[in-house]
């Protein structure tokens, strides 16, 4: 990935404008085990999408194996569907182990068939759903 990185106009996010304070927020929290390349190039996908990485709204993740992947969060899903004026609403929900769930098609489109849960004990995260809506009554 570095080598993919060296080509990268410097002059498009400067690291120098962070504060060395900043920065090791960002190293230590934010972006962990990130090389300055990786840096540069994940502050820049942020500050392009308007999306904050301290507030979680978008996240760089290292594997193991020195692969690195920039992924948008809920939230930062969330600020982007609020910043268009067609949005409405979104319901979303995580999907637990226990839960009974299916989702299935209708007209070419996804959706929930069904998400019904009991009790406190539901079980680990398996994954999650959600549902935008839109003034022209689209989802």
């Amino acid at each position: 990935m570095d080598t993919q990185l060296a080509n990268f106009p410097a002059n498009q996010f400067d690291l120098s404008k962070l504060t060395p304070q900043q920065l090791k927020i960002i190293k230590s929290n934010v972006a962990k085990n990130a090389t300055d390349d990786e840096l540069q190039w994940f502050l820049y996908q942020a500050k392009e999408l308007r999306l904050n990485p301290l507030t979680k709204e978008i996240w760089f993740i290292k594997y193991q194996g020195g692969d690195c992947i920039i992924m948008t969060s809920r939230d930062g899903f969330l600020k982007k569907a609020v910043e268009n004026p067609e949005f409405t609403g979104i319901q979303s929900m995580e999907v637990r182990a226990k839960d009974e769930f299916s989702m299935g098609y209708e007209n070419g489109k996804m959706k929930l068939e069904k998400h019904k849960w009991q009790g406190a004990d539901r079980g680990a995260v398996v994954g999650a759903w959600a549902c935008v809506s839109f003034k022209d009554g689209s989802q």
